[in-house]
């Protein structure tokens, strides 16, 4: 059996792998990304009759697995799986198997720290020491807030734990009517009322660029959008121009719209944003955590 591993996640947990692999006298290569992904013509490089892929954000569409010729499965490290055309598969009798794992409360911890980053002024601050000022500017608090988030699933039940020192008020928009301790509104409601919005839903055909300047600008000027899902569910350009025109105080943001950014995107223009590099989960915990998981599928597999 050949196996190809993509996803750079996975390198701390090698040698439990490795160890696997010698006793099921399996084939492997790990090729790493230099960024985040392989796109796929790189794939196709890459490629060479391997029946398993344990991918991470790698694009696997229709092109490349019409030239992957023996592949028989496709794990990918962690939950979403929207890189993967899951149709082709399953008319190809190919396996599409993620590995969720516990990364809900990881996100949630980057998340509050977005949130903190922003209210506190810290990119702000070090660009200000930075250019050798010491100008110390007011900042916001969470404390008493009213946080909404814009798709109530894991992340959004880990993120009201962390939240819970802060006394805040909790409102949700979801598809699903949910049956929780939080109150459900419209999902224009939610908008305007919140001080901090979340955005932790998966993406779907009918989410993408939902977020838009029409939901933004009903949002007050001192509140906050924070990212830690996918970039397609917010329309980029309507998010610079409500940053622009200062129709929100900020925005924090993990995932875009393509990834990774240029390095001359406007987002990184701009004085009212904070941006990480989809690394919301990246912990060395949560990576030993997904690692377990994706060795007992192996496992099972080979």
């Amino acid at each position: 059996m050949k196996i190809l591993i993509t996803c750079p996640r996975t390198e701390i947990s090698k040698s439990i792998f490795d160890n696997l692999f010698s006793l099921k006298s399996a084939e492997v290569e790990y090729i790493f990304p230099k960024n985040q992904n392989f796109n796929s013509k790189e794939m196709e490089e890459i490629y060479n009759n391997h029946e398993i892929l344990i991918v991470g954000d790698d694009k696997i569409d229709q092109d490349f697995l019409n030239s992957a010729n023996s592949l028989k499965h496709i794990i990918k490290w962690g939950k979403g799986v929207d890189n993967i055309d899951k149709e082709f598969c399953i008319n190809n009798n190919i396996t599409v198997s993620n590995s969720p794992g516990k990364l809900a409360k990881y996100v949630a911890e980057h998340g509050i720290s977005l949130i903190n980053s922003l209210n506190k002024n810290i990119q702000l601050n070090i660009n200000s020491i930075n250019d050798g000022k010491w100008f110390k500017e007011p900042s916001m608090t969470l404390f008493d807030k009213t946080i909404g988030f814009y798709g109530f699933g894991e992340i959004a039940n880990e993120f009201v734990k962390l939240l819970k020192p802060y006394n805040v008020n909790i409102i949700f928009y979801d598809i699903k009517t949910l049956n929780n301790n939080f109150k459900q509104l419209s999902l224009e409601e939610v908008f305007v009322n919140s001080d901090v919005l979340v955005v932790s839903s998966e993406l779907t055909k009918d989410n993408e660029g939902e977020i838009n300047t029409n939901l933004i600008k009903k949002m007050n000027k001192n509140s906050i959008i924070i990212n830690i899902s996918r970039g397609k569910i917010i329309n980029e350009q309507d998010l610079i121009s409500s940053l622009k025109n200062k129709l929100i105080r900020g925005a924090g943001l993990d995932v875009f719209d393509e990834e990774p950014i240029s390095n001359n995107h406007e987002f990184l223009e701009l004085e009212n944003i904070v941006v990480t590099c989809h690394n919301a989960s990246n912990t060395d915990e949560a990576s030993k955590e997904v690692n377990e998981e994706i060795i007992k599928m192996i496992d099972k597999l080979l």
